[in-house]
């Protein structure tokens, strides 16, 4: 007669260590992945924050210099003035209007960008809005308005002087209204003469010496010829005080910091580089002679 042995529940010895060895590994997997996981939120949302952070300065300081008509090379007329550079700051005059929207004669808003230090010469640094008016010839003191960035890197501007000139039929020669101040400025930017998408001084196809620009062989009449010419910020070219500038290209770099799973400070940086053209910006015409 047969005898029908039970199966014992529960497990061997041996089984016991493998699952406990097998559960540990998996923790240990499920543990570092969660440090990753949280390491690189950490990082994500800081260099999101700051990302959002340049995309509101920019788009403030783009639309303040559209609003403007003339970039000022100090303000306010008489000591102390402060001045507008290529890495520090820019000083911009926008003209006041009445609730029909109409002009007010010698009534301007002046809003200016600074870097300053927050912590010591070497950084970081904010950027900072600063307002004041400029009615029937007389300033206000620039006040603060807002902070923009609190943790900047670099702050940069590139002033530029935009020229136009139509191309006759068969010419190769135009006078530029005025000659290049500098051969480049501080976002590196070269004189430049563009022709439907193409710099013709860059690609070999023109040359400019003093006020001629030359082109190699003649262009279709009826098109356009926009020089770009690096002007100083700083330099007075009108009586108001306003300089040579049509165009405004900056860069502004945010810095971010956390500190990762291992205790570690990590830093990185987030930048915005736009250009801007001011609201009353006529392009000087070349003349032909």
């Amino acid at each position: 007669m047969k005898r029908n042995r039970k199966k014992q529940a529960g497990f061997s010895l041996m089984e016991a260590v493998l699952a406990t060895s097998i559960s540990g590994f998996v923790l240990i997997g499920a543990a570092q992945f969660s440090a990753a996981t949280s390491k690189n939120s950490q990082a994500e949302q800081a260099e999101q924050k700051k990302a959002k952070e340049m995309v509101q300065t920019s788009s403030q300081m783009v639309e303040d210099i559209r609003k403007a008509d003339y970039v000022l090379a100090g303000f306010p007329p008489s000591a102390p003035i402060i001045y507008s550079t290529k890495d520090t700051t820019i000083i911009l005059r926008q003209p006041d209007f009445d609730p029909q929207g109409t002009r007010v004669p010698n009534s301007f808003k002046i809003v200016a960008y600074t870097k300053v230090p927050a912590m010591g010469a070497n950084g970081p640094f904010m950027v900072r809005r600063l307002t004041g008016s400029l009615v029937n010839g007389i300033p206000t003191a620039l006040v603060l308005d807002r902070v923009m960035v609190r943790a900047a890197a670099n702050l940069t501007f590139a002033y530029i002087s935009k020229q136009v000139v139509p191309i006759e039929n068969g010419r190769t020669k135009y006078k530029i209204a005025s000659a290049p101040a500098s051969a480049t400025n501080a976002r590196g930017h070269v004189v430049q003469a563009w022709y439907e998408g193409v710099d013709l001084l860059a690609n070999g196809f023109a040359t400019l010496n003093s006020r001629q620009l030359e082109l190699s062989s003649p262009l279709p009449q009826g098109g356009i010829i926009e020089v770009r010419i690096p002007v100083d910020g700083n330099v007075t070219c009108g009586g108001d005080g306003s300089n040579n500038c049509s165009l405004v290209e900056f860069g502004v770099t945010g810095q971010y910091k956390y500190t990762d799973s291992n205790g570690v400070l990590v830093t990185g940086k987030a930048e915005a580089i736009e250009t801007a053209e001011l609201r009353n910006a006529k392009a000087p015409v070349m003349t032909n002679d």
